[in-house]
C-alpha cells in the first residue's frame, strides 16, 4: 500500500470514529446546555477539515510533488558520435548490429498504435532496451538511466516493453529447431570433431539471477547458489547457436526437472529422429535423447572417465554458449524485475528470452562477443552441491549412454 493510500484509509477511519463518537455523545445527553452545544459545535468542525482534506487529497495523484524529471535529448547524439568501443558498451553491440535489429523490428505494429505521435522513434527505444539488457546492479538503475537519458521511469519501462514484445515476434523465425538438413549438417560437425554419432546438439540449465527476493512466493526462488532467479534451459549446437530456450521454473527447480517439463520431453517425436541426442552433464537423467556424463561411483572406471572426458570437451561449447549470453547481456545476472504478480513472472520470462532471439541475430551476422564486458569481473559460477532430489532411474536411457559409449570409444580407437 502506497502512502497515499494509507493516509487516505487512516484519515477515513478517524473521520468515521468522529461520526460514531458524535452520534454516541447525542445520544447519551438528555438536555442541551450551552457547554454541549459548543462541544458539538467543535465536532462538527474538526469532521469538516478531516472531510475537506481527504477530498483534497484524492483529488491528487500522489501524496507529494513528483519530482520532475529534466528532459534531455542528447543521449541518442552522444551515442551516434562515441567511438565504436565506448557504443559497444553502452547498447552492447555494434552500430551494423543496432541497424540489423532496427530493421528487423521497426514495423511491428507494438511501435504503430493510436500514440505514435508522442511515441519516441523506434531507435531511440531500442538503445534504452539493449542498455538495460546489457546492464546490471547500479547501472541499470531507474534513477542512474532517468538522470543520464532524461526519462522517467515509466517510459524506459514501456520502452522496454515495446522492444521485448517486437523480439519475441522474432522467436520462430531466429530461435528455431533445426529441420533434417540442418540436423544431418550438425551431426556430421560433431562426429567429425568429436567422435559423437547422432549428436544433434548439447543442453544445459542456467540460472537467471533476480536482483531482489520476489514477494510471491520468494522462498521457490531461492536457489542452490544461494540466489534468487529462475531456472532457465538453453540447447545450442556446436557453433554456439541456440537452438531451444525454456525457462519459467522458480531457481529451486531441478535442471533435470526442467528439461522434463520441456517440450523436447514432453513432444520428442517433434523434435528428434529415434537415433538422435543431446549431450548433458551428470546433472541430468540418462534418456532416449539425453546422454549425461556419469556420476560416481561409475564415473571411476576407466571407460566412463574416458567417456566424460571426451563429452566434456564437446559439451563446454554450450557452456560457452551460455556465458556469451550473459556476458553481452549481463541484466541476466542480476534482472531488475520485482516478481509480485503473475504477470511480473511473466515478464522476466520474455526477458530472458528476448535475449536469447537477440543472441542469435548477432551470432548469424558474425556481431562477436567482446571480452572486455568482463575482464575485470569474475564470471564463473559458484560451484555448490546440488539439492538431492530422486528421479524415476530410466533403463532405455542407460542403454542408449552406454551405445553411444561404446561408438565412440571404437570411433576414438
Amino acid at each position: 500500500m502506497s502512502s497515499r493510500k494509507k493516509l487516505l484509509c487512516d484519515l477515513q477511519t478517524l473521520c468515521e470514529l468522529e461520526i460514531v463518537e458524535k452520534a454516541l455523545d447525542e445520544s447519551s445527553s438528555s438536555s442541551s446546555d450551552d457547554s454541549s452545544e459548543s462541544s458539538s459545535e467543535s465536532s462538527e468542525s474538526e469532521t469538516d477539515e478531516i472531510l475537506e482534506f481527504t477530498a483534497f487529497l484524492s483529488s491528487k495523484r500522489f501524496l507529494m510533488d513528483r519530482t520532475v524529471v529534466p528532459k534531455r535529448h542528447d543521449w541518442m547524439e552522444k551515442l551516434g558520435v562515441a567511438s565504436d568501443t565506448t557504443y559497444r558498451a553502452e547498447v552492447r553491440v555494434t552500430r551494423e548490429g543496432f541497424k540489423r535489429i532496427y530493421d528487423l523490428i521497426c514495423g511491428h505494429r507494438v511501435f504503430q498504435n493510436e500514440s505514435t505521435n508522442i511515441q519516441r522513434p523506434v531507435d531511440f527505444q531500442l538503445a534504452i532496451a539493449l542498455y538495460r539488457f546489457g546492464h546490471y546492479g547500479n547501472g541499470a538503475s531507474f534513477n542512474h538511466m532517468s538522470f543520464n537519458m532524461g526519462l522517467s521511469c515509466g517510459a524506459i519501462e514501456l520502452y522496454t516493453t515495446h522492444v521485448i514484445t517486437a523480439l519475441l515476434s522474432l522467436m520462430p523465425q531466429f530461435v528455431q529447431w533445426p529441420d533434417r538438413n540442418e540436423k544431418r549438417k550438425i551431426k556430421r560437425r560433431f562426429f567429425q570433431e568429436y567422435g559423437f554419432e547422432n549428436c544433434v546438439g548439447l543442453v544445459d540449465g542456467t540460472l537467471v539471477v533476480l536482483d531482489s527476493c520476489p514477494s510471491m512466493k520468494g522462498a521457490d526462488y531461492f536457489s542452490r547458489k544461494n540466489c534468487y532467479g529462475l531456472s532457465a534451459m538453453v540447447v545450442s549446437d556446436d557453433k554456439k547457436r541456440i537452438l531451444h530456450a525454456f525457462t519459467g521454473f522458480p531457481g529451486s527447480a531441478h535442471d533435470c526437472r526442467v528439461y522434463k517439463h520441456s517440450s523436447l520431453a514432453q513432444r520428442p517425436e517433434k523434435f528428434f529422429e529415434p537415433e538422435e541426442y543431446l549431450l548433458a552433464d551428470s546433472g541430468y537423467q540418462p534418456d532416449v535423447h539425453v546422454v549425461p556424463a556419469y556420476k560416481a561411483p561409475e564415473s571411476n572406471f576407466e571407460e566412463n572417465s574416458l567417456f566424460n572426458f571426451l563429452l566434456a570437451q564437446a559439451r563446454v561449447g554450450n557452456e560457452h554458449c551460455i556465458g556469451i549470453l550473459k556476458g553481452r547481456f549481463q541484466s541476466l545476472r542480476g534482472l531488475r524485475v520485482m516478481i509480485k504478480t503473475a504477470d511480473d513472472h511473466k515478464k522476466a520470462v520474455f526477458w530472458f528470452l528476448a535475449c536469447c532471439v537477440l543472441h542469435n541475430i548477432l551470432h548469424d551476422m558474425g556481431d562477436a562477443y567482446d571480452e572486455t564486458w568482463t575482464e575485470d569481473e569474475n564470471v564463473a559460477e559458484t560451484v555448490v552441491p546440488s539439492r538431492q532430489e530422486t528421479f524415476t532411474e530410466n533403463r532405455v536411457g542407460r542403454q542408449k549412454r552406454e551405445k553411444v559409449k561404446r561408438l565412440l570409444l571404437i570411433n576414438k580407437s
